[in-house]
């Protein structure tokens, strides 16, 4: 999706919606409930425990069902993908921090474990038994191992580490706001749903998008020039 453009784009955007629609969402909430359960009683029974790595934890298992990255060969999705997302492998920062061949090396160590561990057999599980999740849908559409790929860290930053921060944003506002936190807890669905859009507007995880201009567009006395066509 990030390559396509014009109505290839909008098409695969369009194909692409049906798992994120209210009702789809919805669908997943008694297992994300569980899931929360089950994460909450793992910290009541620790004492303590990183916020971080509990709504990562909460975010990968949530969004690779949508996904399909259901049949890793090994446990620990998350360290992987926050390994070439944030540039850390086993908590340690790659380096050095500017581009370099070793670090090139480190990262496409870090997608590679992804693709061998956790997308490779997801690909092989869909082309033998094909299910409701975008792996099966590109599978249809005759992507390639490295496009489903693509897609699948596509995903994995946009669907889960956004939604950790977002997660870990939320509960330390709420956390430090003991008024807010209340309105929150006794409100309805409505009320909380505004509650956490009104975090998101003033907090945004993506705080800077980047669009192609179609036309020259004149912005504060400057013309802003219509961008070439892509190749």
């Amino acid at each position: 999706m990030l390559y396509l453009h014009g109505e290839e784009h909008t098409e695969m955007r369009r194909a692409t919606a049906k798992y994120f629609t209210p009702t789809a969402v919805n669908a997943y909430g008694p297992m994300i409930a569980a899931l929360a359960d089950e994460l909450i009683g793992e910290l009541l029974s620790r004492g303590e425990m990183n916020l971080d790595d509990l709504s990562l934890r909460l975010a990968v298992e949530v969004a690779s069902g949508v996904v399909g990255l259901t049949s890793s060969r090994l446990p620990g999705m998350e360290k992987r993908i926050e390994a070439f997302v944030s540039g850390r492998l086993d908590g340690e920062p790659l380096a050095p921090l500017k581009p370099s061949p070793l670090r090139d090396a480190q990262m496409g160590g870090a997608v590679g474990l992804f693709f061998a561990l956790d997308v490779k057999p997801a690909i092989e599980e869909r082309k033998k038994a094909p299910k409701d999740d975008l792996i099966s849908y590109l599978l249809e559409r005759n992507y390639s191992d490295q496009d489903i790929l693509t897609e699948c860290i596509t995903y994995a930053t946009a669907g889960m580490i956004t939604t950790r921060e977002f997660i870990t944003l939320a509960a330390y506002q709420l956390l430090q706001k003991p008024e807010l936190r209340a309105d929150y807890v006794h409100g309805t669905e409505k009320e909380r749903h505004a509650i956490l859009h009104e975090l998101l507007r003033l907090d945004p995880v993506v705080t800077m998008l980047y669009r192609r201009a179609e036309q020259d567009t004149e912005v504060g006395g400057q013309t802003l020039r219509q961008a070439p066509p892509l190749p």
